[in-house]
């Protein structure tokens, strides 16, 4: 038997819906995007400096791939034909996350690393933890 506090570390974040923007509001979105993108980069790096050491190599790497200039390219893009920024940081990891995977064991290693950068991406875009 144990006692002690219970602390609830979340829920994964769910896959957004595929609703469409007007062309409009497509600078706003992109800008929500680079927000969230520059807003966990340097959550990652801070909390890398926090951790020292191999947990600080790990944390500035997911930083590295959260500000990839491919990958928001790829989100502009989307969001420039009509999907939120949720939607479009979600389907522009999907697409460089099967690149990974089918490109040798190393960089599919990196998977879950991809994984955890959208993940922290699109809650920070959705206002969730």
């Amino acid at each position: 038997m144990a006692i002690g506090e219970v602390r609830h570390m979340g829920t994964a974040v769910l896959e957004p819906p595929a609703k469409q923007i007007p062309t409009d509001e497509a600078p706003r979105e992109q800008g929500r995007a680079r927000q969230a993108v520059e807003a966990v980069s340097a959550d990652l790096i801070a909390r890398g400096n926090l951790a020292g050491g191999e947990a600080q190599a790990v944390l500035e790497a997911q930083a590295m791939m959260a500000q990839d200039p491919e990958l928001m390219a790829d989100v502009e893009r989307r969001i420039a034909v009509g999907s939120t920024a949720e939607r479009a940081v979600y389907d522009a990891f999907a697409a460089y996350r099967a690149l990974l995977a089918g490109a040798g064991e190393y960089l599919a290693g990196r998977v879950a690393d991809l994984d955890d950068v959208r993940n922290r991406i699109v809650a920070r875009l959705l206002g969730v933890p």
